[in-house]
């Protein structure tokens, strides 16, 4: 089940369906134990299905506290646009420049470097 899915769902209807899938997936362990499932990939599934309602239960559940705490006439700002996307000032040209063999220090001279360190 998809997550768009779930959020269209009352709460009470996703709690059924947490409660259905918890006894599903016990159902499913004991068949595993018993070698008797054959998709073992199925367990997987069930595992991350019920994660994902649970998750959007929560977010439910933040959502909630958050209007109660700020009260209903709050509302989630939109970020203005020239805050997210300020101008680029006007920035040094970058230059690649490789260094040479002889700037670049061998593995002998990093070596006595270190010793004298």
């Amino acid at each position: 089940m998809h997550a768009r899915e779930l959020r269209e769902m009352d709460t009470h209807a996703i709690l059924d369906l947490v409660e259905a899938k918890r006894k599903e997936m016990y159902l499913r362990r004991l068949d595993f134990a018993a070698n008797k499932l054959e998709d073992t990939n199925e367990l997987r599934k069930l595992r991350k299905d019920l994660a994902r309602m649970l998750t959007i239960l929560r977010e439910r559940q933040l959502a909630a506290e958050f209007v109660a705490q700020a009260g209903p006439e709050a509302q989630l700002a939109e970020p203005k646009v020239e805050e997210v996307a300020k101008p680029v000032e006007e920035a040094e040209p970058v230059t690649s420049e490789v260094p040479t063999e002889s700037e670049v220090p061998t593995e002998t001279e990093s070596e006595g470097e270190a010793d004298n360190a």
